[in-house]
């Protein structure tokens, strides 16, 4: 299965470079440059609506938040001109579910990809040596990541919120101490979760035990009450001078 899942990831890679190589007319070249919002060699926004988007070029630097909460795109390719993202850049992009990382990037950026909960898959190709603050956290779909020898550093939340995640890498990288150290995390995680919730329904049903003697109780004094002051107005219809005593 996981041999699978990772030639689909290899097709898909393959399929989008041969897209990028298709010749475009002049026409969709202007209407895709007027997509992008540039500074300098930045882009500092993406203003299109396409599902399929490749990264000019032109472009060195994704800035910050440039596709931030981006619901249309789903497939982004950077091109290898790309050196750096800046934190945010896809942040929440939900539909987002294939990315293709182009050779001139070193890293994958803190929060570059947080909360793209479409993303099911990823593969970092071998010029990835750092992995960045929550750079794929809460990516709640994330199933499947390779991770190459490369990877030198990641940090401890680049996958915080991945539950369902699987690593893929070579046995004693950096990346595979990483992926033990995420395991025993997640199970560490489940057993309190688990804790938490027996202990949960432990309180709630002392509580409800509780409430219903609470209720039993309170019935009981009401009858208790009830029969009195039937006692109280029998005594006083027919002993009337008694009524200072009751009043006691």
């Amino acid at each position: 299965m996981r041999r699978k899942k990772r030639n689909l990831s290899v097709l898909i890679v393959i399929v989008t470079l041969i897209i990028m190589l298709l010749p475009v007319s002049e026409a969709d070249a202007e209407t895709s440059a007027s997509d992008f919002r540039m500074e300098g060699s930045t882009l500092v926004k993406y203003r299109g609506t396409e599902k399929n988007v490749t990264i000019p070029d032109t472009v060195e630097v994704i800035g910050r938040s440039a596709f931030e909460d981006n619901k249309d795109v789903e497939l982004v390719v950077l091109s290898n001109s790309v050196r750096r993202i800046d934190p945010y850049a896809f942040w929440g992009c939900e539909n987002l579910d294939t990315v293709v990382l182009g050779t001139g990037l070193s890293a994958v950026g803190d929060y570059a990809f947080t909360k793209c909960t479409g993303l099911e898959q990823m593969t970092l190709p071998s010029n990835i040596t750092a992995i960045g603050i929550q750079a794929f956290g809460d990516c709640t779909s994330l199933r499947n990541i390779s991770i190459p020898a490369q990877t030198t550093s990641i940090h401890e939340t680049a996958f915080d919120g991945c539950y369902q995640l699987t690593f893929h890498c070579d046995s004693g990288t950096v990346a595979d101490e990483y992926a033990k150290a995420f395991y025993e995390k997640q199970q560490r995680t489940a057993f309190q979760l688990q804790y938490l919730i027996q202990s949960i329904q432990i309180i709630a049903k002392l509580k409800i035990q509780k409430l219903k003697i609470q209720k039993r109780l309170l019935r009981q004094n009401l009858q208790r009450q009830s029969l009195k002051q039937r006692l109280c107005h029998l005594i006083l219809m027919k002993y009337p001078e008694a009524c200072w005593v009751l009043l006691i």
